[in-house]
């Protein structure tokens, strides 16, 4: 109560590489773990009534590899894991009620340049029955702002928001039974107010980028029931639920720069073999206004710039899927009863 509460990070950075490496191996019965981590979490957070509370970060850049690599494998039975992941998770929060109080969740600039990479080569991965061989490369920047309101000011920014990010996986001169390949860079931010009673609520994204490249390439393939996934994704949600408020939603500009492609050359593909290549560019803002409310939905710029592909060169198909997508969904809502004004 009537407190001034701060949570403050000059500048984060974090550089990092994780790597496992097998080198000829022959596993017959198998069941295989190899995960490569990198991981940047923070969260702050606050419990506000008559108070001014912050949690503010200046520069937050995480720099990263994660990398698995088999060579030579002939593995048999199967179920194998090979998962390589960075993940920079960012949670700033004000709660659970900021009561006649000045509330402000602030990220200065955040930076993610990262690589993923799954590399198995020269394989024989057999006779699983289902799942057999998991290859999983995934690059994410996840970022959650939330603030809890009554009779106060509310803020969610974030000034620049940049990914860099290639995920991979690739597999030479393979034949698998029972596997699944999968590429992933996900940049999600999500940005959320509660407000009530005399509120002034705001979420912000000066600038938000993502350039990225998800990679999944057989060659010399002979599958059997495996999904080929490749997937980038720029997922950004901003809400305002207000009651006798002034609710805004604001993004300058955002951009997503992308490939998604999954590769096959000379293989036979059958029985379920599935390959989906998707790049993902999806906005959401709402504002739930009632009362004397003002709420207001602001995007000064989106571009996307979207390449996805799948590839077979000299295969043999059977009960194969193949899946190309390039999607741009922007949703911008208001629901508003009494005497609101909505744009």
């Amino acid at each position: 109560e009537t407190a001034i509460c701060a949570n403050a990070i000059g500048a984060q950075a974090q550089t990092a590489v994780a790597d496992v490496t097998n080198i000829g191996n022959l596993i017959t019965d198998s069941e295989v773990t190899n995960s490569a981590e990198v991981e940047q979490e923070t969260e702050q957070g606050n419990v506000c009534e008559t108070a001014i509370c912050a949690n503010a970060i200046g520069a937050q850049a995480q720099t990263a590899v994660a990398a698995v690599t088999n060579i030579d494998n002939i593995i048999d039975d199967s179920p194998v894991i090979n998962s390589a992941e960075v993940e920079q998770g960012t949670e700033q929060q004000n709660g659970n009620a900021c009561t006649e109080a000045e509330c402000t969740n602030a990220i200065g600039a955040q930076t993610q340049t990262a690589v993923a990479a799954v590399t198995n080569i020269e394989n024989t991965f057999h006779d699983a029955s289902h799942e057999g061989v998991i290859n999983s490369a995934e690059v994410e920047q996840e970022t959650e702002q939330e603030n809890h309101c009554n009779t106060a000011i509310c803020a969610n920014e974030i000034g620049a928001q940049t990914q860099t990010a290639v995920a991979d996986v690739t597999n030479i001169g393979n034949t698998y039974d029972d596997g699944f390949n999968s590429a992933e860079v996900e940049q999600e931010t999500e940005q959320g107010n509660e407000c009530e009673d005399f509120a002034l609520c705001d979420n912000f994204i000066g600038a938000q980028t993502q350039t990225a490249v998800a990679a999944v390439t057989n060659t010399g393939t002979d599958q059997d029931d495996v999904p080929n996934i490749a997937k980038v994704e720029q997922e950004t949600e901003q809400e305002n639920e207000c009651t006798g408020a002034i609710c805004a939603n604001e993004i300058g500009a955002q951009t997503q720069t992308a490939v998604a492609a999954v590769t096959n050359t000379g293989d036979i593909l059958e029985d379920g073999v599935s390959n989906s290549a998707e790049v993902e560019q999806e906005t959401e803002q709402e504002n739930e206004c009632n009362g004397f409310a003002i709420c207001d939905n602001t995007i000064g710029a989106q571009t996307q710039t979207g390449v996805a592909a799948v590839a077979n060169t000299g295969s043999i198909l059977e009960d194969t899927t193949n899946s190309a997508e390039v999607e741009q969904e922007t949703e911008q809502e208001n629901e508003c009863n009494g005497f609101a004004i909505c744009d």
